[in-house]
């Protein structure tokens, strides 16, 4: 007998958090807020912009925009939790966390591991529902024996965190960024039953690679990763980060039963750091730029939408609330600090909202 079943939509929306901040009062110093203004890897491109100021907060901070919060630590309890229920009253569901390894830095020297240690136990003892995922960043010397080791160390320090996001398979969730750096024969060892550094029976994960490129997609494929993200939320600047491809980009992924992972921005915006890039700046059109994006990424999902980002403010990406009105820096005017905020809230709830989807299902009465 085949009869009528409903089914209601739902989308896993994760934001990306960047765990670098620091300020005086909680670290003995400003950390990131005061990143160096980066060099052009071209000769001729490099000697028309200076490189190697490094910004002097908290009046100068890299960023275009000045955090509402101010130059926050998320060594800070209070801040972060604070952002917790922030993120948990706009709909985000999840925050992949940005991490660059056991040992040393980011590029500007910041230990993240600390800092994530920092950042799930607060999370812990938070009233927050929000989880965490992780974001894996491509340290200096990285390969595939390294992520392995990387990822069993993950799972030894926090899968049985109570923060720590896991989905209905039990899996955690493991975003690769550039992990096209590393041949698809080095993902088969680690990603692959019959790999010799197979880590799934050890830490059961979702592991996510980065569709950069036209022909990335098969490379994810072959690699076995579950699924493929863009990240950038600059339209246009990559085949990934282009809203006009991720039709197909959801198809072929969906024809080898894995996830397609669009990343929505509220635009781009870096020169304060790598001031050679204004040609991919995308302003953010009183935050039209994002609601397109949005939308975008809504159609293209089938179960995951990924933010780029809560907080990266040195690319202008954040959608954490700015400060108004504040000499020498952009806002969000004519609207509220937390105008993108609201823009996510709104979209959510125009998700959790849409009809019911019918769908037959066969069954024996």
């Amino acid at each position: 007998l085949v009869v009528s079943t409903q089914t209601k939509p739902h989308v896993h929306v994760t934001a990306f958090y960047y765990l670098w901040y620091g300020n005086p009062e909680h670290d003995g110093k400003y950390l990131h807020w005061d990143h160096s203004v980066l060099p052009h890897w071209n000769e001729e491109i490099r000697k028309a912009y200076k490189s190697g100021h490094r910004h002097n907060p908290p009046t100068e901070l890299h960023s275009p925009f000045y955090p509402a919060r101010g130059p926050y630590s998320v060594a800070d309890a209070e801040v972060v939790t604070s952002q917790l229920l922030e993120l948990e009253s706009h709909g985000i569901d999840s925050v992949s966390l940005s991490w660059w390894g056991r040992a040393g830095g980011d590029t500007q020297g910041v230990n993240t591991d600390a800092a994530m240690d920092r950042f799930i136990g607060i999370t812990e003892s938070s009233n927050s529902n929000v989880k965490v995922s992780f974001h894996l960043e491509p340290y200096h010397g990285r390969n595939i024996d390294s992520v392995r080791d990387d990822i069993l160390y993950l799972c030894r320090k926090h899968a049985n965190s109570k923060a720590v996001y896991k989905d209905e398979k039990e899996r955690m969730l493991f975003f690769v960024y550039d992990s096209y750096h590393i041949k698809a024969s080095d993902w088969q060892r680690l990603l692959v039953p019959s790999g010799d550094l197979f880590v799934r029976d050890s830490c059961p994960g979702l592991f996510i690679g980065l569709w950069l490129n036209r022909d990335d997609g098969k490379e994810i494929v072959s690699s076995g990763f579950d699924g493929a993200y863009t990240y950038f939320a600059s339209i246009g600047f990559s085949f990934g980060s282009t809203p006009a491809n991720w039709s197909r980009m959801k198809t072929f992924m969906e024809q080898h039963n894995k996830l397609f992972i669009p990343s929505a921005g509220p635009g781009y915006n870096d020169t304060k750091i790598r001031p050679w890039n204004n040609h991919n700046t995308k302003p953010r059109m009183d935050g039209e730029y994002y609601k397109t994006m949005l939308h975008a990424a809504s159609s293209a999902s089938n179960k995951y939408v990924s933010i780029t980002s809560y907080n990266e403010w040195g690319e202008g990406t954040q959608i954490e609330s700015a400060k108004d009105k504040l000499a020498g820096f952009m806002d969000y005017s004519p609207h509220q600090p937390n105008y993108y905020l609201e823009i996510t809230k709104t979209w959510v709830d125009s998700i959790a909202a849409m009809p019911e989807t019918c769908g037959e299902t066969e069954q024996t009465l």
